[in-house]
């Protein structure tokens, strides 16, 4: 089945992410060069968006006391993200 197996990858993708993120909470991983690259793409691909969504979704639910620390950075990154595209509008 066609929808199975793409979903079964994207079933494998968030709980990859899920992963990262619990490395990252842990302080084994660093956000910028893990999850920065993910949240740069938001926006171009409806799967992409599906399982950054999900996951960070289902990252929160199952671990609500280290999403603090993920969600900081990821705010963290995305406002180096506004800043970058600020720029490269501006000159």
């Amino acid at each position: 089945n066609k929808h199975f197996h793409s979903d079964a990858n994207i079933r494998c993708c968030c709980f990859a992410i899920t992963r990262i993120c619990n490395l990252i909470s842990r302080g084994f991983l660093d956000i910028q060069n893990c999850l920065s690259p993910f949240i740069k793409l938001i926006g171009k691909n409806i799967v992409h968006d599906e399982i950054i969504i999900r996951t960070l979704y289902d990252y929160s639910c199952l671990f609500p006391h280290k999403w603090e620390n993920v969600s900081i950075t990821i705010f963290n990154s995305l406002i180096s993200l506004l800043d970058d595209t600020l720029i490269k509008y501006i000159t």
